[in-house]
C-alpha cells in the first residue's frame, strides 16, 4: 500500500476564479468612481455658478441692475486659454470681457478663483449674459453632457 500525501496550496482553477472575481470587483469600483467624480465636478460647477449668481444679485441690489453684456452675447471665463468655445463670447453692452465682469463684481466675489474643475478641456468654462434686467450663468454638466444655466432672479 502506498501512503497518500496531502498537498497544500491552491489549484490553478481556484487561483483563476479568485483573479477573475477581483477583476470584476475592480471594474465595478472604477466605474462607480468615475461616476462619482463626474458628479463631484458638476456639483462644484453648480456651486461656482450659484456664487456668481449671488454676487450678481448683490450687485443688482446695490446698483439697480445687473452688469450688462447687451443681452445677446456672453462673457466667458478662461476664453484666452482656448478652453471655452468662442461662439457668442465677447459681450456687447458695458461688459465685454470676463475681466470686465470681474471688475464689476469685485466687491462681492473674486471671479479669478473660480475655475472649472476640468480647465483645459473644450467648453469647460463659465458664461455670463445679462440685459441689465436679469442675468443667466452657464456652465457645462458632465452628467447631462450639455450646457446648463441658472438665472439670477
Amino acid at each position: 500500500m502506498s501512503k497518500l500525501t496531502k498537498r497544500r496550496g491552491f489549484t490553478l482553477v481556484e487561483m483563476m476564479v479568485v483573479v477573475a472575481f477581483i477583476g470584476i470587483l475592480m471594474t465595478t469600483m472604477l466605474i462607480n468612481y468615475q461616476g462619482t467624480m463626474k458628479k463631484a465636478r458638476d456639483d462644484r460647477r453648480l456651486a461656482d455658478a450659484t456664487s456668481i449668481k449671488q454676487a450678481a444679485n448683490m450687485y443688482a441690489d446695490r446698483t439697480g441692475s445687473y452688469p450688462s453684456t447687451g443681452g445677446a452675447n456672453d462673457v466667458c471665463s478662461h476664453l484666452s486659454g482656448g478652453t471655452c468655445s468662442a461662439a457668442n463670447c465677447g459681450g456687447g453692452g458695458a461688459i465685454t470681457t470676463w475681466a470686465g465682469l470681474t471688475t464689476s463684481l469685485v466687491d462681492f466675489i473674486n471671479l479669478g478663483e473660480l475655475k472649472d474643475p476640468q480647465l483645459g478641456t473644450a467648453d469647460r468654462c463659465y458664461r455670463y449674459r445679462s440685459n441689465a434686467g436679469n442675468c443667466v450663468i452657464g456652465y457645462y454638466s458632465e452628467a447631462a453632457g450639455a450646457a446648463k444655466t441658472i438665472t439670477c432672479k
